[in-house]
């Protein structure tokens, strides 16, 4: 059986070392995804984007220029952020995403 890699990006103030830990709890309950946690090398373009306010639509615009650029397999993505995130109707959201394109964002804020 395939084994589809999600791959967790961390933005902000959030804990790389907690986030770490919820993906290899996440990995040790179920055996059909791969989350893989992007080291801060990888994250720096992603980071850098994700001010006090984010706008979701644009966020996800640069999610998915930042996954264009990436070399290999990325099918998902999902951005933490510890931004305020606001959609095109709603203000103050938990999260946005894509779904058909593979990116999803939540913030802790």
């Amino acid at each position: 059986m395939a084994i589809m890699p999600i791959e967790i990006a961390c933005s902000g103030g959030i804990s790389p070392e907690s986030l770490r830990e919820i993906v290899d709890r996440a990995n040790e309950s179920q055996s059909e995804f791969a989350f893989i946690l992007l080291d801060d090398a990888s994250s720096r373009d992603l980071r850098q984007h994700a001010y006090r306010r984010v706008v979701a639509d644009e966020y996800l615009n640069i999610m998915q220029s930042f996954r264009d650029s990436l070399r290999g397999f990325h099918p998902f993505l999902i951005s933490f952020i510890d931004s305020d995130v606001d959609g095109s109707r709603f203000s103050n959201l938990f999260g946005s995403h894509r779904a058909d394109a593979g990116l999803a964002v939540a913030t802790t804020a």
